[in-house]
């Protein structure tokens, strides 16, 4: 690319993850109750993914794999029809990334097949990298979990506010994947 890059360019940090490691590990006690009974409950699963995320991180940052510009969000909020197109909107998490940081949207969405069968007829030596593709989906999973942590720690929530928070954190934690 003739322009510079560095600024987008992905570098599969985890700047999330030294706060969420924090509070797993040393401030668990002093966490309010509903948060630490529910977190208690997966600390295994949460280490074994962390543990997943850091080490793949790690083999992707030395494998420098190939690149291309990249959404990093794509979801239905993202998307505008526009007669008979599509549309992607919101691109503030645009980086130079492997592809797999947009197909980790649609592995799990039931027309997964079909988009891959048109993806590989214009892209016929492509290959996935499955490392590039779990590190974006545990990452993603990892960063959302933090998130709602967040929300329940530091958000002034009203009762049924916090009570669905933590209904969608228990079902984050109860799909993670390592």
């Amino acid at each position: 690319m003739p322009v510079n890059t560095k600024s987008i360019r992905e570098d599969f940090s985890l700047p999330f993850l030294k706060q969420l490691k924090q509070v797993l590990r040393k401030e668990c006690a002093s966490l309010p109750m509903d948060l630490k009974c529910l977190l208690g409950a997966h600390i295994k699963p949460l280490e074994q993914s962390i543990d997943r995320v850091e080490g793949l991180s790690e083999i992707l940052r030395r494998s420098n794999p190939k690149m291309a510009l990249c959404h990093t969000d794509i979801h239905n909020w993202n998307l505008m029809q526009r007669d008979e197109q599509l549309v992607l909107i919101d691109w503030e998490g645009l980086k130079l990334a492997p592809v797999e940081a947009d197909l980790m949207f649609f592995v799990d969405k039931p027309y997964y097949d079909v988009f891959m069968n048109i993806y590989l007829k214009l892209h016929k030596d492509f290959l996935i990298n499955t490392d590039a593709l779990l590190f974006y989906h545990i990452r993603r999973k990892l960063e959302d979990i933090w998130e709602f942590i967040e929300q329940l720690l530091y958000d002034n929530q009203e009762d049924k506010e916090r009570n669905e928070t933590i209904k969608v954190l228990d079902g984050e934690l109860n799909n993670l994947v390592f």
